[in-house]
């Protein structure tokens, strides 16, 4: 068989081969071949049947992987060399033996693979081989080291690492050479036979290699073997080295390997000079033999300028120069070497002078004198320094330290070699020696302190001048030129000096330090700085070498001296000026004898004063005492003034110090002497004295007075350096005091202090921002260093002042510090309080720091400042400060416990007052307290500010608990301890039974009003869970004992109280129940025989952990009691009783036992009696008229009633009697009808909106249990229930709650209690059907705009309620939304009747436009604008996350709901009015707007990728009132129902998008919406006979097709629709293989027209199909087509032809017509062209 080159091998089979799977497959069949067929490389020849029985040994995992590492692929030798590592390291030595005849042909092959990883893994798995077997390996070596070597020098740094490794591993350090030597000749062969005898073609196979990859692996091998050459020749030993001569020579007498010298490899010329080199060192003879080859090679490519080849090369050079001299005669010195050499001089080396110039004086020295004359000996030397010098002018060697100071050590190596050959054969004058001493090293000298900018060279050049003339000084013959040196030397400076225009005082400086201390480097003064180390010590740069007179010369000390003279006298005293003042300094601080300054004071004569103290007097202090002194003067006069006082003796120190202190005004001054005072100490033991005198410390008291009025200043940024120079002594000063040596007073140590600590205090008020960061970090350094010294407490009263104000600091939100800086102070704070408590402190001090920091916690966690971070760092503070007390207190646990009662924030009356009113919440949400009879009526609006600083006491106290029961302290839950102050002499202990009461009331309260106030602070909330969390770790962290007797408090103090005792209980119920339900019940019913406010609170909260039997018990006791209610005396007892029987009524209902059941149904009927006798009493026990909502206890009995009448109608409906249900419906009647009274208040009290929940909340349930029990269960309850209910009762009971509703919304209440009344209001209006929403008895409210199509009551209703979908509430939306929902078929409907007739035949043309309703097209386009303004010019594919219960959730909300209902005009209007509002929304621009809000507000992929299907379906938009809505969930919700309903639209906007936009809608669709959306569209395929009378429909989900077929007459058509896979985006593709009955034309012409009918109508496929069916059917009844597009139906519009011609008489589309007119510029008719 023959076929095309490179076709698949199986049709269809279009993936690529895998080698892995084909080994795999290989595995199991024939065993006999392990082959790896390679032409011209080390292959493994393949196995024959033969040694069957041999390769049969080879585990089969073994085998699996060899056949593997044969393959090309990279990735699959890769995995195969893992997997062989990982067989090794699992499987038995001896399986890797039987491995190891194949494994040197795969080593050696893999080894040079072209990609390194390949290189580097076989490397690898060869050291787990050679680790398993060890010596095993030997009999193979042979094969494998040539190889084994090329790999350590392979040219990728970890293949050489990785062989390196094994080789290491396999071969002791001191066997190594050992091994090399052995197997030298092998690999000898190996690297020669890759030099000489391999190609490109060779090493790889030209099949399957592409020739850039050949080429690259035969350089690097190459490259590598002549590294590993010399390698080996390096580690032959000396009595071995002769066996290599013979292979070294036939490498030498091959001519391709000399080609390799000219190769542009960079690698492969490297590896020749470094092997060349390594034969010149070891084989001398062999390098004389070849020098005419060698030579030129080496010398002769001095310009190579590649920094990976120059320093091969010049290792090459030198030794070839020094072990082969006959060299120089096969050079060509004017032509190439002297040439090159020189412009790589003047290059400056090409940017390699550290490599090249460490070579040049060894090169010059073997240059032979022949090569010129005797007389230009001097020339050639000048002309080879001067190279050089131009060389420094090269721009990579003047900015480059390193570069310049290799070229300036060479070049002064070079000038001294020079000078020496120079004085060997010279004159005695030396003309030529100081000709070049003057040329080389003076000129370059002078240059270098006149230039303008300082270059890099002058960094090394003066120290290496002053070593050189040191040398020419120390030699006898050399001392004349030395002499000359400095003579001239001198002179120009003299002359530079009188020069104003040159300022050289810092180089002058570096001069002579170089000259005095050879060894020293000058270097640029730069100030390194590290964000964190803010304080730093301000010191001079000073040599710390001893220089004596021994050490210098007589030459170099007139100098010297001669120059200091002529500074001092000529420029600072004459010419008085102070810019040399610094370079004097520098010189007194090196170098300063008394012979210098009695030249300097010519004091001669007068030899028996002191000649410092007389400098002192005479030079120091008047320039001190100048005015015109700057701060940079005075520095270096202290300094020299210093340097005097350091020589004087004692006495004269104590009388001369005080007159200089006195005399340094300046805070730069003061510094300066403190630092030099404080580094004086440590040599000088009498110095402690004068730092503790009384001058001393006055000095630094006005230092540290001076330095913080800087820091406060309001723009400092001027004084900076001051300031940090000032505070950095101040750290000086306290870092100096320790336990053994006080250095400074202790007066003025607590003075410094008190100064910084007030200077902390006074930034609340004085200091920016700034100002406080940089005098924060300062002190705290300062504290660190202070307390870091001292054993124990120095100034305790100050030391607690500091500490407190750094804790202040640290805690107090007010600063607004970044973390760093706020972990720096809490760590001087510990500091200092860990000082403070080894003091052995007994007591907390109301002045001392631990009692100042607990009141100051209290105070900041009562704020409603702190919260979040600010909130977490005081937390962390106080746990540190706790930890630092525990851990340092161990003897004396009394402090901690005086802490931890300290730091306790109580919750007493005044609480409990500030959140009473927060029970009315919990008391209109029904589900305890019922007893509501001393509620206050109106809650307070000060309880939501009240809330953080409630959250952060609950917090602390929290704490606390934990840190008791985490740190081991000792706690307790006893009564009898609660609330006693402990004795000193008794065991402390806390009782955390009341932390615990305070921290539960504080959080259930904070979760009670952040649900009811709807409260937007996401701080507060991130507050309240961090609450809840360290709450968790509370209740874990507490025994089951602790548990139940804090639970047993909870349920005594509920009892007693109530209210919000009872809130607690229900949240400690909810917390640890339901390990605890085992409570004693009897023993609580004893105490309830009086049924006070607390009993019946307590009653309720525990009412759903109550056991059945107890609950019946509970409820049957209760009956006499609310039977003898109506006579008794006291008024609220008869619905406390009420109240505790629903409790237990609705315990029992939970039960599904029979026995249980029945006593439920007999309870409820004695109860129903009862309520039904209140009902019909005289006196009337309920409200059934306005003027009882006035009575309060007829207001709550009737509340009461409710909640049973409720809770009987979920659990036992069909308990109910007939006359039950009428008395139930009656009070219902009357309850609604009182709800008006109540929502007419505008502040409406807590009673008021408890009865109004409490009725929509039965409302709800009968409506639930009508809708849904009543009519699938009918014979279970009265027949005429569901009748009377939708015929009386439903219409009056809605009709006056949508009025009364709308009433509540006109009023927009503010007040949580309104909005809570609008919530329970809006609950029932749910299941308000659309007869009694029509029939609503709202005032008429019409607009000049309104739509005239709308009936008067359906417009009024949506005038009411459409304004309020961006209504703030979020219930309300939800609610509004539900009753117009209802209402969009109606609307729809009655937009369609005027133009029902579709038959009319009137020639006025149609509007092709229609509008939705305008008010809700008004609510669309505000909804509209608010997003704009929310998203800006966010692009599709960008997000934008709403948060919830914000302003902007609920515009974007209402803007979704508003499109939701005109979505659902749309899909219940017929064809023709969905064309006509298609037109409009596009036109308007409003489809085009949501589709990209839409997107924009879409979920991540990531998000999408991880939920459900049921999340992107979901269209109900009204899921639950009391849930949050997810805005990302409802986009998508609302995308879906755009693609659904408007798919022609969707995809003409798609249509209009750039590409970049389009292609992400299209993937986006493709994959999260089209496949949902197809098999949607197909399972709606079900068409009843009526409507496709004729059409049978088939749908294929599978294939995303629908099969329809036409039969009408002879006629039969067979119709295939495919939704593509981007649908709604893509073209819908129509397709037919059968047509019976119809020509041609005709049938290309219907299936032209269903494709377009399927693209331009915006509905389903039935729909399209319907529309389809109609054309074919108008056509078949005589209805001619349109003249225009040749259809009956128009394709957009879905209209008849009714425009007729009055000539020819055909009739035309309006839109068609349209379209041809303004196409054609007139107006005729297409087919007569008469004026139409």
């Amino acid at each position: 068989m023959s076929g095309k080159k490179g076709s698949n091998r199986v049709k269809g089979n279009l993936k690529p081969s895998s080698s892995s799977q084909a080994a795999s497959l290989l595995a199991g069949q024939t065993p006999g071949f392990i082959g790896f067929g390679d032409k011209g490389s080390p292959s493994f020849v393949p196995l024959s049947h033969i040694l069957d029985d041999v390769d049969s040994t080879l585990d089969s995992d073994v085998r699996l992987v060899l056949r593997k590492l044969t393959k090309r692929d990279t990735t699959t030798k890769i995995k195969a060399l893992q997997e062989l590592g990982a067989i090794c390291q699992q499987k038995d030595a001896d399986v890797i033996k039987s491995m190891l005849p194949f494994w040197p042909r795969l080593y050696n092959r893999l080894s040079i693979d072209n990609d390194h990883k390949v290189r580097e893994a076989v490397q690898q798995t060869f050291l787990i081989i050679t680790s398993q077997i060890k010596k095993e390996i030997a009999p193979y070596l042979k094969s494998i080291m040539g190889c084994w070597i090329l790999s350590q020098c392979d040219t990728y740094p970890t293949v050489a690492s990785a062989a390196n490794q094994a080789f290491h591993n396999t071969f002791p350090s001191g066997k190594q050479n050992e091994a090399l030597t052995i197997y030298r000749q092998e690999i000898i062969n190996y690297f020669v036979d890759n030099l000489v005898s391999q190609t490109a073609q060779s090493l790889s196979d030209s099949k399957a290699t592409d020739s850039e990859d050949m080429e690259s692996k035969y350089t690097r091998t190459v490259a590598s073997s002549l590294l590993g050459c010399r390698k080996l020749i390096s580690a032959i030993p000396e009595d071995k080295k002769s066996t290599l001569v013979s292979s070294i020579i036939s490498l030498f007498e091959n001519g391709k390997f000399w080609k390799h010298g000219k190769s542009m490899v960079p690698s492969v010329k490297a590896g020749l000079y470094s092997f060349l080199a390594i034969v010149c060192q070891r084989y001398p003879e062999v390098a004389n033999s070849y020098s005419s080859k060698l030579t030129p090679l080496v010398l002769h490519n001095l310009d190579i300028s590649n920094p990976l080849i120059v320093g091969f090369m010049w290792e090459a050079i030198l030794s070839l120069v020094n072990y082969s001299p006959v060299c120089w005669k096969h050079i060509s010195w004017q032509k190439a070497f002297w040439p090159k050499l020189k412009k790589s001089l003047e290059n400056g080396c090409h940017g390699n002078a550290s490599t090249v110039a460490p070579n040049l004086m060894p090169l010059l020295s073997k240059i032979p004198v022949n090569f010129y004359q005797s007389d230009c000996e001097s020339t050639f030397y000048l002309e080879f320094l001067t190279s050089m010098r131009t060389g420094f002018k090269v721009e990579t060697v003047s900015q480059s330290n390193i570069e310049s100071s290799a070229l300036i050590n060479a070049y002064i190596e070079c000038c001294r070699y020079t000078i020496n050959q120079t004085l060997l054969v010279e004159n005695p004058e030396k003309e030529i020696s100081k000709n070049i001493l003057d040329v080389s090293i003076l000129d370059l000298l002078k240059s270098t302190l006149t230039e303008q900018k300082i270059s890099a060279i002058a960094s090394p050049l003066y120290s290496c001048v002053g070593s050189f003339i040191k040398s020419l000084e120390k030699s006898s013959k050399d001392k004349g030129l030395s002499e000359y040196f400095w003579n001239q030397i001198r002179d120009f400076l003299f002359t530079l000096l009188k020069d104003q225009s040159h300022r050289i005082t810092d180089r002058l400086s570096a001069l002579m330090k170089g000259f005095l201390v050879p060894s020293f480097s000058f270097k640029k003064a730069f100030s390194l700085r590290f964000a964190n180390n803010s304080v730093q010590k301000y010191k001079k740069d000073s040599v710390s070498v001893l220089v004596t007179p021994d050490t210098l010369s007589d030459s170099f000390s007139d100098f010297y001296a001669s120059i200091l003279v002529h500074v001092y006298t000529e420029m600072i005293v004459e010419s008085k000026q102070e810019l040399y003042l610094p370079f004097l300094a520098d010189m007194f601080d090196l170098y300063i004898t008394k012979d210098i300054l009695s030249t300097l004071l010519s004091l001669e004569e007068n030899q028996d004063k002191n000649i410092f103290v007389e400098f002192f007097k005479v030079a120091c202090m008047p320039w001190l005492k100048s005015s015109s002194c700057s701060s940079v003067s005075a520095e270096n006069i202290l300094t020299i003034s210093f340097k005097c006082l350091d020589n004087v003796e004692t006495f004269d120190y104590t009388v001369l110090l005080p007159e200089l202190i006195e005399n340094c005004n300046g805070l730069i001054q003061r510094c300066i002497v403190i630092e030099k005072l404080t580094e004086k100490r440590k040599y000088d033991p009498k110095a402690g004295t004068i730092l503790r005198s009384s001058t001393v410390t006055q000095m630094i008291l006005d230092l540290v007075r001076e330095t913080c009025v800087l820091s406060t200043k309001t723009n400092n940024s001027d004084n900076h350096v001051l300031i940090e120079r000032g505070w950095s002594v101040i750290t000086l000063v306290l870092s100096s005091c320790s336990e053994e040596e006080t250095v400074y007073d202790n007066d003025c140590v607590e003075a410094v202090i008190l100064a910084i600590g007030e200077e902390l205090n006074s930034l609340n008020h004085t200091a920016s921002n700034s100002n406080l960061v940089q005098t924060v970090q300062f002190i705290t350094k300062a504290a660190c260093s202070f307390f870091d010294n001292l054993k124990n407490i120095l100034c305790p009263k100050a030391s607690e002042e500091l500490m407190m104000t750094l804790f202040r600091i640290s805690v107090d939100s007010f600063y607004n510090l970044k973390e760093t800086l706020l972990e720096c102070c809490e760590r001087a704070w510990s500091k200092g309080l860990i000082l403070l408590l080894k003091s052995e402190v007994n007591d907390l001090n109301e002045d001392g720091f631990l009692y100042q920091a607990c009141l100051l916690v209290k105070k900041l966690v009562s704020t409603e400042e702190t919260t979040g971070q600010s909130l977490i760092r005081l937390l962390k503070s106080v746990e540190i400060l706790l930890n630092n007390v525990k851990d340092n207190t161990t003897s004396n646990k009394r402090i901690l416990d005086l802490l931890l009662q300290l730091l306790h924030i109580p919750f007493g009356e005044k609480e409990c007052t500030k959140y009473i009113s927060l029970l009315g919440y919990v008391y209109i949400s029904g589900d305890v307290l019922s007893a509501a009879e001393n509620l206050p009526q109106h809650i307070s609006v000060s309880c939501a500010n009240h809330l953080p600083g409630l959250v952060n006491q609950g917090t602390l106290n929290a704490q606390l608990v934990l840190f008791c029961l985490r740190g081991g302290i000792s706690v307790s839950i006893s009564e009898e301890s609660s609330g006693k102050m402990l004795s000193p002499e008794s065991k402390l202990g806390i009782n955390i039974n009341d932390y615990l009461i305070h921290v539960f009331q504080a959080l259930s309260l904070s979760k009670t009003l952040f649900v009811h106030e709807k409260l937007e602070s996401c701080q507060l909330l991130t507050d309240i869970k961090n609450l809840e969390r360290i709450v968790q770790a509370v209740t874990l962290a507490l025994t089951d004992y602790n548990k139940k007797q804090l639970l047993l408090k909870a349920i005594m103090d509920s009892e007693e109280e109530g209210k919000l005792k009872s809130v607690l209980l229900a949240f400690i119920l909810e917390t640890f129940v339901p390990k605890y339900c085992s409570l004693n019940f009897d023993e609580m019913m004893e105490r309830w025989n009086y049924l006070s406010c607390g009993i019946v609170h307590s009653i309720q909260t525990l009412a759903p952990f109550f056991p059945s039997s107890k609950a019946q018990r509970l409820a049957e006791i209760q009956i006499p009691v609310l039977i003898s209610s109506m006579s008794t005396t006291n008024e609220w007892l008869g619905y406390r009783s009420l109240a505790v029987i629903t409790s237990c009524l609705s315990s029992m209902g939970k039960n599904s036992q029979a026995e249980i059941f029945a006593s439920f149904k007999l309870l409820v009927k004695n109860v129903f009696e009862h309520v039904r006798n209140w009902h019909e009493a005289d006196d009337d026990f309920m409200v059934s008229a306005d003027e009882d909502l006035n009575d309060t206890r007829k207001v709550l009995l009737s509340i009461e009633v409710a909640k049973f009448l409720k809770l009987v109608i979920i659990i036992a409906p069909e308990s109910i009697s007939c006359k039950e249900w009428d008395m139930v419906l009656c009070c219902l009647v009357d309850w609604v009808h009182r709800i008006k009274c109540c929502a007419q208040v505008k502040d409406p009290c807590v009673t008021s909106v408890a009865f109004a929940t409490a009725v929509s909340s039965l409302l709800l349930e009968i409506s639930k249990c009508i809708n849904e029990k009543v009519k699938y269960n009918a014979s279970e309850y009265p027949e005429s229930l569901s009748s009377e209910w939708e015929e009386f009762f439903s219409e009056e009971i809605f009709g006056e709650l949508i009025t009364v509703y709308v009433a509540l919304l006109g009023q927009m209440c503010r007040s949580a209690l309104g909005k809570m009344m609008i919530t329970a209001l809006g609950k029932p209006l749910s299941y308000c059907n659309k007869c009694h929403i029509l029939k609503h008895k709202l005032p008429v409210y019409l607009n000049a705009d309104n739509d005239s199509l709308l009936k008067q009551n359906t417009q009024t209703f949506l005038n009411h309620f459409c304004p309020y979908l961006l209504c703030e509430q979020l219930d309300v939306q939800k609610t509004v939304y539900s009753l117009l929902e209802k209402i969009m078929g109606e609307v729809a409907k009655q937009y369609q009747e005027p133009g029902k007739d579709g038959d009319s035949q009137t020639g006025t043309e149609e509007s092709c436009i229609q509008s939705p309703p305008k008010v809700l097209i008004s609510i669309v386009k505000k909804g509209r604008q608010a997003m704009e303004l929310v998203l800006g010019n966010l692009s599709i594919g960008e997000h934008y996350i709403i948060s919830p219960h914000s302003e902007e959730c609920q515009f974007v909300y209402g803007y979704m709901l508003a499109w939701k209902l005109l979505l659902t005009i749309f899909k219940t209007a017929n064809p023709q009015m969905r064309a006509k509002y298609a037109t409009y929304l596009k036109e308007d621009g409003l489809m085009a707007g949501l589709l990209r809000h839409i997107f924009c507000l879409l979920p991540s992929e990531r998000t999408l990728a991880t939920v459900s299907t049921s999340y992107f379906i979901s269209h109900s938009i009204v899921n639950s009132f009391n849930s949050d809505v997810d805005v990302q969930q409802q986009a998508y919700s609302l995308l879906y129902q755009c693609f659904e309903t408007t798919p022609a639209l969707v995809r003409q906007w798609w249509m209009d998008l750039d590409r970049k936009t389009s292609l992400y809608v299209d993937k986006f669709t493709s994959k999260y919406v089209s496949p949902l959306l197809c098999a949607n569209e197909i399972s709606m395929v079900r068409p009843s006979s009526e409507d496709l009378e004729g059409i049978t429909i088939k749908p294929r989900p599978s294939a995303r097709e629908v099969v329809a077929t036409y039969i009408m007459a002879e006629v039969k058509i067979v119709v295939t629709i495919t939704l593509p896979k981007n649908f709604p985006l893509g073209v819908i593709a129509v397709s037919s293989d059968k047509r019976v009955g119809a020509t041609q034309a005709q049938w290309d012409r219907w299936l032209l027209q269903l494709n377009i009918f399927l693209q331009h109508q915006n509905g389903t496929i039935i729909e399209g199909l319907k529309l389809w069916k109609k054309n074919i059917d108008k056509r078949f009844d005589g209805v001619e087509d349109c003249m225009i597009c040749f259809s009956v139906l128009h394709g957009t519009t879905f209209q008849l032809p009714k425009l007729q011609c009055r000539t020819c008489k055909k009739k035309y589309h309006s839109a068609c017509l349209y379209k041809w007119f303004s196409t054609s510029m007139n107006s005729t008719c297409p087919l007569c062209r008469n004026l139409f």
